[in-house]
């Protein structure tokens, strides 16, 4: 169909958030992908495939750290919180500048864009 108001997609290169842009197509004037829209890079190294219980029982140590400070705690070869804050901060300027912009994401992104409340659970 016919969109009235057209708008710039800035997507997330995970193949989920890929996906939703590429239903937008008609819509958008253009997408752009950004690498720094990915979510939080938590399964690199040692921890990829893991669930919290699987990293709980192998990692004890970690496990305890990431209880104690989740915000700064930062997975083996991953990253933490802090970290992609400090990621997302010139996207978040840069929005501010702009105008009609669909940002697709993922949970703990669109938690920071939104300024609410990150669950670190």
């Amino acid at each position: 169909g016919e969109c009235a108001n057209k708008f710039c997609v800035w997507s997330s290169q995970r193949i989920r958030a890929v996906q939703t842009a590429a239903s937008l197509q008609e819509c958008s004037t253009h997408i752009e992908y950004w690498k720094v829209l990915d979510d939080i890079d938590v399964v690199s190294g040692i921890c990829e495939g893991l669930t919290y219980d699987d990293f709980q029982t192998r990692y004890p140590k970690q496990f305890a750290e990431r209880e104690n400070d989740k915000y700064h705690f930062r997975y083996p070869s991953g990253e933490s919180y802090e970290d992609l804050v400090s990621r997302l901060e010139p996207v978040i300027m840069e929005l501010e500048r702009q105008s009609n912009i669909l940002v697709i994401s993922h949970q703990v992104c669109s938690y920071l864009f939104t300024r609410c409340p990150v669950s670190t659970e």
